[in-house]
């Protein structure tokens, strides 16, 4: 299954609102994240670096909105 498909499943078993969703998945737009998600779910998206493979990478984090961000601090 792929990424938008899993969460599908996580929305009928979990309730999401307002809740934070952090996703790592390439290849998926923050508008088909937020499309199955709606507009209660908080959305970070993080982007590593391949450095992360090697345990000296960083972190690029996105998010939709400032308290969606303070979550992710």
């Amino acid at each position: 299954a792929g990424v938008l498909e899993i969460i599908e499943k996580i929305q009928i078993d979990h309730h999401l609102d307002n809740k934070l969703f952090v996703s790592i998945a390439a290849g998926v737009s923050k508008s088909q994240l937020r499309d199955k998600l709606g507009e209660k779910v908080k959305l970070a998206r993080v982007m590593p670096n391949i450095g992360c493979v090697h345990g000296a990478g960083v972190c690029a984090v996105f998010t939709n909105d400032e308290s969606s961000f303070e979550l992710t601090k």
